[in-house]
């Protein structure tokens, strides 16, 4: 896998709204879904509402301006 900025390996802190944890949570992984699992308890995290879908867009948009040191 070639990194090509930040957004490839950051992860967003997400609440469950069954067991009211936060979990972490790749946020390359979430972009392309309409849910996730609460690694936590299990339960289904909806990520298709609108201030869900705010919040991961924001969150993408700044960490793709974030290039990786060399090294990696």
């Amino acid at each position: 896998m070639v990194i090509s900025s930040a957004f490839d390996f950051i992860k967003v802190s997400l609440p469950c709204a069954k067991c009211g944890k936060d979990s972490l949570q790749p946020l390359r992984d979430l972009m392309p879904k309409s849910e996730t699992v609460c690694p936590r308890c299990g339960a289904v995290i909806d990520l298709t509402n609108a201030r869900t879908q705010a919040f991961l867009r924001k969150e993408a948009e700044k960490f793709k301006k974030i290039k990786p040191p060399r090294s990696l």
